[in-house]
């Protein structure tokens, strides 16, 4: 699974990547996934701030993906310590056309 590849990943390469030694270069397509998971990890923790409302509703979801929200935390813990990130193409001789999408 690509999230735990990119943990693994992250975890034996965080030193170079902290340093500015290594650059993370990452697929536009995988950017965008792991934009996704992180979206939905936002807004499972705005289910946990209102848990008063939504207890059932907050176990439930953290519970049904409990490995993938907690690889997710680090590889947020990760990202967000990173000063730089690269979009890299699978094609070296062109710039991939893929239209990329954060919201």
């Amino acid at each position: 699974e690509y999230l735990s590849q990119l943990e693994i990943f992250l975890e034996s390469k965080a030193s170079d990547l902290f340093d500015g030694r290594s650059t993370l270069q990452l697929h536009p397509r995988g950017l965008e996934y792991v934009n996704s998971k992180l979206a939905t990890l936002d807004r499972l923790s705005d289910l946990n701030r209102s848990a008063e409302q939504n207890t059932i509703e907050y176990i439930r979801a953290y519970v049904s993906d409990i490995n993938d929200h907690q690889r997710l935390e680090r590889i947020q813990g990760t990202l967000s310590r990173l000063s730089r990130v690269k979009l890299m193409s699978l094609s070296k001789l062109q710039r991939d056309p893929t239209p990329i999408d954060l919201t």
